[in-house]
């Protein structure tokens, strides 16, 4: 995710964001397509034009812009960080018109009225790990978003210069959740 505070520090390779930038150069090296997802709030309302450009400069896949979820720190600070329906509103009729403007593609999630991406194909199998991945700060590598804090479904670095680690545990974790899928059981958990 790139925040406010990510753009101002995107080159800068002692912080978090900057992490994030070095991750994405990384990916990109290697030639794989990046997707950046960009949550809309109070906070980040502004920093829609640097997003876009960012991702225009990078050759960034997919910009997908998300719904700021009632989670984490945004619990205690709801009203202070959620846009009013109106003000988001407003917000992706300017992000969908620059987006445009430049032929970039740009996916709406959990807002209201917009294209919701289901990450699963036609019969509902899921598609982390297999058309998409998750990279986060650090580098490590996990089939999707909602199993990043699940340490035993890690399945590599962008740091491991052969990828080996990467395709045991890949490998392992499609045996697994194809064994659970069989069993008719949820593996993510």
């Amino acid at each position: 995710m790139i925040t406010k505070n990510a753009l101002y520090n995107l080159n800068q390779l002692s912080t978090k964001q900057g992490k994030v930038n070095s991750n994405i150069s990384l990916i990109l090296k290697k030639g794989i397509a990046v997707d950046v997802n960009y949550v809309v709030s109070k906070v980040s309302e502004t920093d829609y034009n640097s997003v876009i450009k960012y991702c225009l400069d990078r050759k960034v896949r997919l910009l997908r812009i998300l719904g700021l979820a009632k989670q984490g720190k945004a619990v205690r600070n709801w009203e202070k960080v959620k846009l009013s329906i109106l003000e988001e509103a407003d917000l992706i009729e300017k992000i969908n018109d620059l987006a445009e403007s430049h032929g970039m593609s740009v996916e709406f999630v959990g807002l209201p009225n917009q294209m919701r991406c289901s990450h699963s194909d036609l019969f509902g199998r899921c598609l982390g790990g297999r058309e998409f991945f998750h990279v986060n700060t650090n580098g490590d590598i996990y089939p999707c978003p909602s199993t990043k804090s699940l340490i035993k479904r890690k399945i590599g670095s962008v740091f491991d210069p052969d990828n080996t680690f990467f395709n045991e545990q890949h490998q392992a974790c499609m045996a697994e959740e194809q064994q659970a899928l069989e069993l008719g059981i949820d593996s993510s958990a």
